[in-house]
């Protein structure tokens, strides 16, 4: 047999799902002839590092998958918040307009900071900020009576 011939047995085995008697018969040679050539040969090992490295590659390619429907879901969270962060800055804006403030405009305003409070959670959370962190925020808020 020639040395191509060997070298497309052990690729056979190395990244195949075959066994070495299976090979033996497939190609009609000796079992123990077989044995001694991977043996020699390091077949085995090299097939245990061809797996690694396509489990590896397997993984990677499920990474890249994952980060990019991570990505692709985060945008979807994030414009719903902008949306909603805009309507309640109308509604501010709305309120402001009247000039005086009643206890029920004090009382939707409080709603509103509580909902834009929450959708800028969203918000950070979809460009992968910590809505936890504690920044110190100034609001001043006059009350006309």
């Amino acid at each position: 047999m020639t040395r191509r011939d060997w070298a497309k047995i052990k690729a056979e085995y190395v990244q195949g799902n075959v066994t070495l008697e299976d090979l033996a018969k497939k190609y009609e040679y000796s079992l123990s002839s077989m044995l001694k050539r991977s043996a020699k040969e390091k077949w085995s090992e090299e097939r245990n590092i061809y797996c690694i490295k396509l489990e590896e590659k397997k993984q990677e390619k499920k990474t890249e998958i994952l980060v990019a429907e991570s990505a692709s879901f985060d945008a979807n969270c994030l414009r719903p918040a902008q949306s909603a962060i805009e309507l309640i800055e109308k509604r501010i804006a709305e309120i402001k307009k009247r000039g005086n403030l009643s206890y029920q405009d004090t009382k939707e305003l409080e709603k509103l900071g509580a909902a834009l409070k929450t959708f800028q959670s969203v918000g950070k959370l979809a460009l992968g900020e910590d809505p936890e962190q504690k920044i110190p925020i100034n609001i001043n808020v006059h009350f006309i009576d």
